[in-house]
């Protein structure tokens, strides 16, 4: 078996496609098959400061059904707003809105 090094938040938010939109969050955008811009994988600290995070799909055409029942609503895609918060089962708990990350 091959053990694959985890890389670290500083490692991976200078990774291309990332944008960093807190002092402790970073997201990757997500896009189909028809270079639409559907999700994000939203990435952040834990209380350890250990790298956490997951897939935020949006409630936009071109998203599959599957997803779309549990999506987030986009505001505004440029800068970035959705609705509702995000809440990660680490505790890390707050909004995406006008391109930042706002904790609650």
């Amino acid at each position: 078996m091959t053990t694959i090094p985890l890389k670290t938040w500083e490692e991976m938010s200078q990774e291309p496609g990332s944008i960093i939109i807190g002092p402790t969050s970073f997201i990757v955008k997500s896009i189909n098959k028809n270079d639409e811009w559907v999700g994000i994988t939203e990435w952040h600290k834990d209380r350890e400061g250990t790298l956490c995070g997951g897939w935020v799909p949006f409630d936009v055409p071109g998203i599959d059904e599957f997803y779309r029942k549990n999506a987030w609503q986009v505001v505004s895609l440029d800068p970035l707003h959705i609705e509702p918060s995000l809440l990660c089962s680490c505790g890390n708990h707050g909004f995406i809105r006008n391109g930042k990350w706002e904790p609650c």
